[in-house]
């Protein structure tokens, strides 16, 4: 190959994988400096996966060796091992303290409970399968969002109290249940299931998220069933999607917000999760975990995918995580295709 013919195939190349390359070092940098600074720009880009930055800069190995620009290429395998690192979905301390396995005794057995996070996605794969599913489970608490139904609880179980059938995010327990409250989010009740309208947002109802107070060993325990917002554009142009974007974004900061505070304010243990709508290594996720401990990531070395598209799971966005005062037993993701998202089940003991 001649070196002009170089040349000018390195310049094009440059030109296709400039926004390639611009995106594994932003997220890079993100992994850095999010810690220590609020940035906008960079809280947005830390809700890129580093897994999928780590396999684009594998990818763009093979047209950077057959160019011989061997700097560029490590320079970005090197960026995105460095995101994966610092924000990918594992938990290397784990190879160093393995988890213990737990002896317990008939008192500590009566002291556990186990709670399923569920999104429904509004019933799409048929309300009598997903209520079956959790019949056949039986955990003791279900912590569900995307539940557009108005059935009547009258046709679940009476195993499960549902306090509230009609709220998107909601509870169903098996344990005795003190007290339950929808919490209004300082964000609107969003389509989830059609385009939205900016210039209506400000007429719509704020969401919310449902707070249980259940009995565990006659202990009480916060049960937080949450779901960060998303839904879909205005429309299907690129410029819409981006602004609709943003707007999510600074939504779901403001949620997040308000919940760090809520659970703040909170005495005695707390267990929360659902659809939270935001991958590991993303500014929701960081904040949530520099609080409460992640289940998944307490058992396994990778969190492993739940949410998935019509042909494979590409990613986690739900989660149950929990604070002082609880014990996570055992966390696994349930391969059942009742929604878009798998199932997630965890067990827990009440210290």
């Amino acid at each position: 190959m001649s070196y002009g013919v170089r040349q000018s195939l390195r310049l094009f190349s440059c030109l296709i994988f400039v926004p390639l390359f611009g995106l594994i070092y932003v997220r890079a940098l993100a992994s850095l400096l999010l810690p220590w600074l609020e940035v906008e720009w960079l809280e947005m880009f830390s809700y890129l996966p580093p897994h999928f930055i780590l396999i684009l800069a594998m990818i763009s190995l093979v047209p950077l060796a057959i160019l011989k620009v061997r700097r560029l290429a490590m320079s970005l395998v090197l960026a995105a091992l460095l995101a994966y690192t610092l924000d990918g979905d594992h938990s290397l301390s784990r190879l160093i303290q393995p988890n213990k396995a737990l002896a317990l005794d008939q008192q500590e057995r009566t002291a556990k409970f186990s709670i399923m996070a569920l999104n429904a996605q509004c019933y799409t794969k048929g309300f009598r399968q997903v209520h079956q599913f959790i019949q056949e489970q039986k955990p003791d608490l279900v912590f569900m969002s995307e539940n557009c139904s108005h059935r009547h609880p009258a046709t679940m179980s009476s195993d499960y109290i549902w306090p509230s059938p009609e709220a998107s995010t909601t509870i169903l327990s098996r344990l005795p249940m003190i007290a339950y409250h929808d919490i209004d989010l300082p964000s609107p009740r969003i389509s989830l299931t059609r385009h939205n309208q900016v210039e209506r947002l400000d007429e719509l109802p704020p969401r919310q998220f449902a707070h249980a107070t259940v009995l565990v060993q006659d202990q009480p325990v916060h049960a937080i069933s949450l779901r960060f917002i998303a839904g879909r554009a205005p429309s299907h142009s690129p410029l819409d999607k981006i602004a609709w974007g943003r707007r999510l974004f600074r939504y779901q900061k403001q949620e997040l917000h308000f919940v760090l505070q809520y659970i703040s304010q909170l005495e005695g243990p707390v267990v929360l999760g659902g659809d939270l709508n935001a991958p590991p290594g993303s500014l929701p996720i960081k904040r949530l975990t520099q609080r409460l401990r992640d289940a998944s990531l307490s058992h396994h070395l990778f969190g492993g995918f739940t949410f998935r598209n019509d042909v494979l799971a590409t990613m986690r966005l739900d989660f149950l995580l929990y604070s002082d005062g609880i014990e996570s037993l055992q966390s696994r993701i349930l391969p059942v295709k009742i929604s878009d998202h798998y199932p997630l089940l965890g067990e827990f003991k009440r210290l």
